[in-house]
């Protein structure tokens, strides 16, 4: 059976910092993702990119930033720009819409960040650059009370 295609898609990503540093000697067999200090902020907006209107969440991914002793650290600041498919989007009502792109839009940002670092520290052993996973409903609801705030 064909997978069925999310109305909403990844367009594009932007990184507006990227900083990756690997010290391999502090990777040992015992090293465990959950060993890893994950900073994951979000913001929720509108952008637009060759005169086409997105949907946008800024991110910043800050891993092991202030840890000593690390595998690696890494810092990635940038932008997500999301669509809905015209066909799909015109049977969800807007609340349903916004719903998707908050909840499933974050899910997709941190998994493709995730991915990112895993890809871009090569060699490093496996156990050392997997990124645990993390409590997306509060990085969520952190950010819908900044913005909250924002419009007050």
């Amino acid at each position: 059976m064909k997978t069925k295609i999310s109305p909403l898609q990844l367009e594009m990503i932007f990184f507006e910092k990227e900083k990756l540093e690997i010290n391999p000697q502090n990777c040992t067999d015992d090293y465990k993702p959950t060993d890893n200090s994950v900073v994951f902020e979000i913001g929720f907006g509108k952008a637009i990119a060759n005169s086409v209107d997105y949907k946008a969440i800024k991110f910043t991914l800050s891993v092991n930033k202030n840890k000593k002793n690390s595998p690696f650290k890494a810092e990635l600041k940038g932008i997500a720009l999301f669509s809905f498919l015209t066909e799909k989007q015109n049977s969800l009502n807007e609340e349903k819409i916004e719903r998707m792109f908050i909840f499933n839009g974050s899910s997709m940002i941190f998994s493709f960040l995730r991915g990112y670092i895993f890809a871009k520290l090569g060699d490093l052993n496996p156990n050392c650059k997997i990124l645990p996973t993390v409590n997306l409903l509060e990085v969520i609801k952190k950010a819908l009370q900044e913005e909250q705030k924002k419009e007050k």
